[in-house]
């Protein structure tokens, strides 16, 4: 039970990231590899103010429009200009920038372990001998009001629908008059917001260090692919999923294995997915 409750805890970091991923591959047609690396430097950005004593939901507030227009001054700078480069040349791209992000993070606030500033929490006990804390339970809650509240915003509003039009097609959006720029840019600030709160509460929930953003990104693609990219529900089935099954191996292999795991589960996920793999089980069951 204790595991279960830490894979859930996981995988509702792993779901805001994952959901942010999945929103701009599906837009944008490229996976970001320095997304991860984004969502750590969100949560150091939060840090900062909260080292200045400001209480961490206060500082996460602040650092959300921050993080949230520096996606999208990044875009504009790098990957918007090379849209029509072709994948492999974003891909490279996303690679270089995220170790820019990597580095930037050791300057600025060193290489050591951080933790954010807050009060002494209490917990409560669950049955057969697990036990939350109250921290963890506003991981639950703040990541369940989020993903409604954008589940909500991107299926009901005019923004949602022209949303999903421009990840279905660009072209025909650009003919019915849709601003595709428009779009992106906004949702671009959408994955930073998420970026940012999932990187906070990973630091919430452990602690910040600068090489976690390379740790983040394996569980947050593998949970995109997983759910399907594009799709938000997706995004949170992966997710949860991504977090159960790191929590619960954990219970046999070394911590240092959870990398590993979001490695292995994308090697399978594509591999199942792939065209070859139904032709040999089609020929297995034949």
């Amino acid at each position: 039970m204790q595991f279960i409750v830490n894979g859930i805890i996981v995988g509702c970091i792993i779901v805001l990231g994952s959901t942010g991923f999945s929103i701009l591959y599906a837009l944008l047609r490229f996976p970001n590899l320095a997304y991860g690396e984004l969502m750590v430097l969100g949560a150091y950005v939060t840090l900062s103010f909260n080292m200045l004593g400001i209480p961490v939901v206060i500082a996460l507030l602040i650092a959300i429009p921050i993080t949230a227009l520096f996606n999208l001054v990044l875009d504009r700078i790098v990957f918007k200009k090379l849209r029509e480069a072709g994948l492999s040349s974003l891909i490279m791209a996303s690679f270089g920038v995220g170790l820019f992000l990597r580095s930037l993070i050791r300057v600025i606030w060193g290489t050591g372990v951080h933790l954010f500033m807050m009060r002494p929490s209490s917990s409560i006990e669950l049955p057969y001998g697990t036990v939350i804390t109250i921290p963890q339970l506003i991981i639950i809650g703040y990541t369940a009001v989020l993903i409604v509240f954008l589940g909500l915003f991107l299926k009901k509003t005019k923004f949602g629908k022209a949303t999903r039009a421009v990840a279905d097609n660009v072209s025909l959006s650009l003919v019915t008059g849709i601003s595709t720029e428009r779009v992106i840019a906004l949702n671009l600030m959408i994955a930073g917001v998420l970026a940012v709160s999932g990187g906070v509460l990973l630091g919430i929930d452990s602690s910040l260090n600068p090489l976690q953003g390379w740790r983040l990104l394996l569980p947050v693609y593998a949970a995109t692919i997983f759910g399907k990219i594009g799709s938000m529900y997706g995004a949170l089935i992966g997710g949860l999923v991504m977090g159960l099954a790191q929590e619960g191996l954990v219970a046999f292999l070394p911590t240092a294995y959870k990398p590993g795991i979001a490695f292995v589960a994308i090697i399978l996920i594509i591999f199942i997915r792939s065209k070859s793999f139904k032709q040999i089980g089609a020929r297995i069951w034949i």
